[in-house]
C-alpha cells in the first residue's frame, strides 16, 4: 500500500470515529413532552394578542368599507339622476344585529314616495369589534329619509308595511348633483365597540376610532384620524 493511501485511509478512519463520538441518542419522551407543553404555553399567549390586533386593525377595514360605499352611492346617484342614500340602522331598529353595525344603500322612489334598496342591495356588516357611532358628538348626519318611509317588503320580522326611519335610522342622503341633500357636511365616527342594549353603543377603545367627513357641496368623503379639528 503506497503512502498516499494509507494516509487517506487513517484519515478517514479519524474522520468516521470524530462523526461516531459527535452523535447522540435521539429526544426522550420527557424533552419532547418538555417541549409541547413549552409550545402550548406560547401558542395561549399568542393568540389574545393576535385577537386584539385583529380587532384593532377592523377600524381601518371598517373605514375602508364605508368610505367606498358612500362614495359608490354618490357615483349611483349622479349616474341615475336619483337621490341616494347610505343608512345606518340605530338603536330602536327592530333587527337588533344590525343596530350600529350594518349600512345599506337606497334610492328614492317618487313613483311609491319611499326609499327601496338600490339593485341588489342588502345589508352589509362591519368587521366584528367595530361600530358607526352615530350617538357620538363627533358624528353628525344629514337624515333626510326622516320624513319619507322605506319600504319593508325585504323585513319579514317587520309586521307593518312601512316604518318610519325618523327614530330608527341615520343617514347619508346624495342628491343627482353630488353633493349632499343638507346644508352641512356629514360626519361618522367609526369606533372600536359593541352594542349590546339601551340607545348607545359601548366603545371598547376610545383612542381606537377614526372620522368619515362629507363635504356638503361637493360629496366629497375624507378620513380624519384623532387630533383632527375638522
Amino acid at each position: 500500500m503506497n503512502k498516499p493511501f494509507k494516509k487517506y485511509h487513517k484519515l478517514n478512519k479519524q474522520l468516521r470515529k470524530s462523526a461516531s463520538g459527535c452523535s447522540r441518542s435521539p429526544f426522550t419522551l420527557i424533552e419532547l413532552l418538555a417541549v409541547m407543553g413549552l409550545m402550548a404555553v406560547l401558542m395561549g399567549l399568542m393568540v389574545p394578542a393576535l385577537s386584539n390586533i385583529a380587532v384593532s386593525r377592523g377600524v381601518d377595514g371598517a373605514t375602508s368599507q364605508l368610505t367606498a360605499t358612500l362614495n359608490q352611492a354618490r357615483q349611483h346617484a349622479i349616474a341615475n339622476r336619483v337621490n341616494t342614500a347610505v343608512v345606518f340602522p340605530v338603536d330602536v331598529f327592530p333587527e337588533k344585529n344590525k343596530r350600529f353595525t350594518a349600512l345599506g344603500v337606497f334610492e328614492y322612489d317618487e313613483n311609491y314616495n319611499n326609499y327601496r334598496f338600490v339593485s341588489d342591495g342588502k345589508w352589509n356588516f362591519l368587521p366584528k369589534g367595530t361600530i358607526i357611532n352615530t350617538k357620538a358628538e363627533e358624528s353628525s348626519l344629514n337624515n333626510k329619509v326622516d320624513e319619507i318611509k322605506i319600504d319593508t317588503d325585504t323585513y319579514s320580522s317587520i309586521s307593518t308595511a312601512y316604518f318610519n326611519p325618523k327614530t330608527m335610522l341615520e343617514s347619508v342622503t346624495f342628491e343627482p348633483t353630488g353633493s349632499l341633500a343638507g346644508s352641512s357636511p356629514a360626519k361618522i365616527k367609526i369606533q372600536q365597540g359593541v352594542y349590546e342594549s339601551g340607545d348607545s353603543p359601548t366603545p371598547t377603545n376610545q383612542k381606537n376610532w377614526l372620522k368619515i367627513t362629507v363635504n356638503q357641496f361637493t360629496g366629497r368623503v375624507q378620513v380624519l384620524k384623532p387630533g383632527n379639528k375638522n
